[in-house]
């Protein structure tokens, strides 16, 4: 099976649905693992903390802090 999507449509698509599943929780079930929104929650926070602070964030820092081992993030 062969997919037309490039890489930034699908993780697009990806970060769609699961910002729609917070916000629509009854009407958008999510399409990923718990893993995977973990390592979403984990962008999301790095780049909070990174406005915050204005330096750079690894999302692995955030998942360590977490006491959660990162994966391909």
């Amino acid at each position: 099976m062969e997919y037309n999507d490039d890489e930034l449509c699908c993780m697009r698509k990806l970060l769609e649905n699961f910002a729609l599943s917070i916000l629509l929780p009854d009407k958008n079930r999510l399409c990923s693992s718990g893993r995977e929104n973990l390592n979403n929650m984990a962008v999301i926070e790095s780049a909070y903390l990174s406005a915050r602070t204005g330096m750079p964030e690894e999302p692995g820092r955030i998942l360590k802090m977490a006491h959660v081992e990162p994966v391909n993030i």
